[in-house]
């Protein structure tokens, strides 16, 4: 069993207000701290992301899932994309500010400072957030390591073709379909200049070559999103990095939103027991 703040507000980029929860064990002890970051049109209460928090959470460990700042979900209802407008203005630079905004605002919670070890923090993240969580990792110190659940390498590859590019800059927005919600759900072409204007500070190839920080890198075998020859190129520009494939698992590792079971699906099991043996290993 865990102790859990849910739904706590913290300030991200733009000092717009953003959801996030703290999970940690039983007792009194000084923890280290793993920050979870979610994907793209993800939030931290998607699927079964909350078992997976509280899990590790319980392995010893005060967990912190939290919501990007613009990623269209509000303070009021968790569950939905309500905020559309915040959504066509997110980019990365946005979310990695999160990222170090976050850490500020739980480095001063008085609540916190007897509960967090702040000189052992890890980052992990899924997806596009798992992109994040590297880069957030190669730059910010206070972070010593990292985890990737099916990463993207190349955030430049994610845009859309040249003829898709040119009519979202003549049109200033592009509509993205959610499968889930059957949303159009919009992103501004700033985010296309956002990413060209700092392809160097983006640029995860060159980030990982320059950083000694262990890293592990997890994969599913069958994901069918993000093609798993990406996890091989992270780990190849790794200089301390771990790299595991989950047979059978696809991009969510099992899961759906919604997530109807109390327990992990199976692959999503598989990849906790790796991540915990990496966080044990990898201790202080």
């Amino acid at each position: 069993m865990t102790n859990e703040k849910l739904d706590l507000v913290f300030h991200g980029a733009d000092k717009r207000p953003s959801l996030y929860d703290v999970i940690y064990p039983k007792n009194g002890a000084k923890l280290p701290l793993l920050i979870f970051c979610h994907g793209f049109k993800g939030f931290k209460d998607w699927g079964h992301f909350p078992i997976l928090c509280r899990t590790l959470a319980n392995s010893g460990r005060v967990v912190v899932p939290f919501n990007f700042s613009h990623n269209g979900v509000g303070l009021q209802n968790k569950f939905d994309f309500t905020d559309l407008e915040a959504f066509a203005k997110n980019n990365y630079l946005r979310e990695l500010e999160d990222i170090s905004r976050l850490l500020d605002h739980l480095e001063v919670e008085e609540d916190l400072a007897a509960r967090i070890d702040f000189n052992d923090i890890s980052i992990i993240g899924h997806s596009r957030g798992g992109s994040m969580a590297l880069l957030a990792g190669t730059n910010d110190p206070r972070i010593k390591r990292m985890i990737t659940l099916a990463a993207v390498s190349d955030l430049f590859s994610r845009l859309a073709e040249d003829e898709q590019l040119i009519d979202w800059e003549e049109k200033g927005v592009r509509y993205i379909l959610n499968g889930r919600t059957k949303q159009q759900m919009p992103m501004n072409f700033q985010f296309v200049r956002s990413l060209r204007n700092h392809k160097d500070s983006l640029n995860l190839r060159t980030k990982l070559i320059n950083s000694s920080k262990p890293i592990l890198i997890l994969h599913g075998e069958q994901d069918q999103t993000v093609d798993v020859s990406q996890s091989h190129e992270l780990k190849e520009w790794c200089v301390n990095g771990e790299h595991q494939e989950i047979a059978g698992a696809n991009h969510t590792f099992g899961g759906t939103h919604p997530y109807p079971k109390e327990q992990l699906p199976e692959t999503s099991e598989k990849a906790l027991k790796a991540i915990i043996d990496f966080l044990e290993r990898h201790a202080g």
